[in-house]
């Protein structure tokens, strides 16, 4: 059943979970799944969230809703710009514009001033049981350097995105690997000078890789970074469990 709500759009049948409270959970905050079948406030570190709650609720509630895809009001948890990509905030509940390296859950809508502010993003949370998939971004990359899984462990499709920014070509091309230089996931893709890339699974040297929690995925040059500088999303997307 669609859902409309100042602003909000989502589907309350397919696009809602129900939990209990771990503690008290305040109004369009976000959460994670702190013991089996319960929620609480999520906070920046290893807190994987699940959705953003629909009410203010009372620890021990046994029907906590909580939203994972759709448009949805959330707290910002300081400055905000439309289109910024969001992540989890310092302060428990609260989001914030997410940088390089981190779990990106949704995308701003509406700007915010200040912590506190109510504000409206498009959300797609990957789910208690991380079924889905979630993006993690490293901008600006002119060296070697990797991003760090967030979600469980399983079988995952990786989809990269690249954007060259600096107008100067990696000699070589760029590696992906599951060890530092390596190319387990894939080898020399062409990054040239400017250039715009989507390389999908089938682009990869592998389709799909084994991750879990915690695990890195490395990126270098084949050759040489020769003075580029890159923007990447890489897309996990799980398969198997």
């Amino acid at each position: 059943m669609a859902y409309k709500r100042h602003g909000e759009q989502f589907d309350r049948g397919n696009d809602v979970n129900t939990y209990t409270a771990g503690a008290a959970i305040t109004d369009h905050y976000c959460v994670y799944q702190s013991a089996e079948n319960t929620v609480q406030h999520a906070q920046y570190g290893t807190q994987l969230a699940v959705g953003i709650a629909l009410d203010s609720y009372d620890s021990g509630d046994t029907f906590v809703e909580i939203i994972k895809r759709g448009r949805i009001k959330f707290i910002a948890n300081g400055a905000i710009s439309v289109g910024d990509p969001l992540t989890v905030g310092t302060t428990a509940g609260r989001m914030r514009k997410a940088y390089q390296g981190e779990t990106v859950y949704g995308v701003a809508l509406k700007a915010a001033s200040t912590a506190g502010d109510e504000c409206l993003g498009e959300f797609n949370f990957p789910g208690a049981s991380f079924t889905g998939e979630v993006v993690v971004l490293a901008t600006s990359q002119t060296i070697d350097g990797s991003v760090t899984l967030p979600g469980g462990a399983g079988d995952y499709a990786v989809t990269l995105y690249v954007e060259e920014t600096a107008g100067n070509a990696i000699t070589g091309g760029l590696n992906v690997g599951t060890t530092a230089t390596g190319q387990e996931i894939a080898a020399a893709l062409t990054v040239a000078g400017s250039g715009k890339y989507k390389y999908t699974p089938e682009d990869m040297a592998t389709g799909w890789i084994t991750l879990t929690a915690g695990d890195s995925v490395y990126f270098s040059d084949e050759t040489s970074w020769n003075s580029a500088s890159v923007d990447m999303e890489f897309h996990f997307k799980l398969m198997h469990i």
